[in-house]
């Protein structure tokens, strides 16, 4: 005679209704808003005349006028403003109520609001000034 072992209960997490359909558009407008940036950025370091400044201009600011340091640059304020704004797709979406259960020793558990608008606060800075 084998036993199994019962599964894990489930988080428990009263429901929340799902939100309005404005708030869910206006979630992926932020989370989008960024994008037209991050273009601009690599056309530029790619040598776009995009009308602001030249190529060379743009590069000067680095070492040696390298351009693989500028689009590692591009590249690396690029994510950090996607991902920032990504985040605002977890004010309507279920993993920005609970942790996903993938996340290593906090999957399942409810996110603490503090955090949350620390991430978000965080996030707007980063877009804001980089």
């Amino acid at each position: 005679m084998t036993t199994t072992d019962p599964a894990p209960p489930e988080p428990r997490v009263p429901p929340v209704p799902p939100p309005p359909r404005w708030a869910v558009r206006a979630a992926h407008v932020a989370a989008w808003s960024t994008v037209p940036s991050g273009v601009w950025r690599v056309a530029l370091v790619l040598g776009v005349p995009v009308g602001v400044m030249e190529r060379e201009e743009f590069l000067a600011a680095f070492p040696h006028n390298s351009p693989l340091i500028g689009l590692a640059y591009v590249l690396v304020i690029g994510a950090v403003a996607e991902a920032a704004s990504y985040l605002t797709l977890g004010l309507v979406r279920p993993w920005g109520e609970v942790v996903p259960l993938w996340i290593p020793l906090l999957g399942g558990r409810p996110v603490d609001h503090r955090i949350a608008v620390l991430a978000a606060s965080l996030g707007a800075f980063a877009v804001t000034h980089l």
